[in-house]
């Protein structure tokens, strides 16, 4: 899929605005204890940050309109609410249907179309779409860890989240699992105090 910026007319700026407003109310890790909110559009500002860094650190060129792909690649749970990675991944039944929902949503509200799964992934090159799954994953792993290691210690389903994630991002899968992990590592120790600015 070849993908242009929108043009004006398509969608009216309103819209747009009003949409990518509404992130801000729509809550990450439903049905989990967290002692701080989560919402789409914090998540999504931070998974561009890691983004546009992780990117500068594999010497990996990213557009302008790659690092806002980046940032709108929730837009579309506006609709959909979230379902936490683990879930729309768990088999190949709940990926199928997690795409069915995308494209019925997509197909219904031309905002959404060039942010399903399917149109990021056919818009960027490969290793920046996969450079865009592990940044989406680390950041909710850097929001699970401040929990976990600040807050909110005491529940196992927060620690499940940090080891689960943690696991993935350092996966033999992962091209960028050294940095990253790397990161995780000295993180975790700035959590608890052993790092300092």
């Amino acid at each position: 899929m070849n993908m242009k910026p929108l043009k004006e007319k398509e969608i009216p700026l309103y819209l747009e605005v009003a949409k990518i407003r509404n992130t801000a109310y729509v809550e990450r890790l439903a049905g989990r204890f967290k002692i701080r909110r989560y919402s789409v559009s914090n998540h999504s500002y931070f998974v561009g940050i890691m983004f546009e860094r992780f990117a500068f650190i594999h010497g990996i060129e990213i557009s302008a309109q790659e690092l806002i792909m980046a940032m709108k690649h929730d837009l579309i749970e506006v609709v959909t609410g979230d379902l936490i990675a683990l879930s729309k991944n768990l088999n190949k039944k709940t990926k199928s249907a997690w795409k069915e929902i995308e494209k019925e949503v997509s197909s219904h509200w031309e905002i959404f179309k060039p942010y399903s799964d399917e149109a990021i992934k056919s818009f960027l090159k490969e290793e920046k779409y996969l450079l865009l799954k592990y940044c989406d994953l680390l950041e909710l792993w850097l929001f699970t860890a401040e929990e976990y290691y600040a807050y909110n210690n005491k529940h196992p389903d927060t620690h499940s989240v940090v080891i689960e994630i943690g696991n993935l991002i350092r996966g033999y899968k992962n091209p960028y699992n050294t940095s990253m992990s790397a990161l995780m590592d000295e993180y975790v120790s700035y959590l608890k105090g052993e790092k300092v600015e």
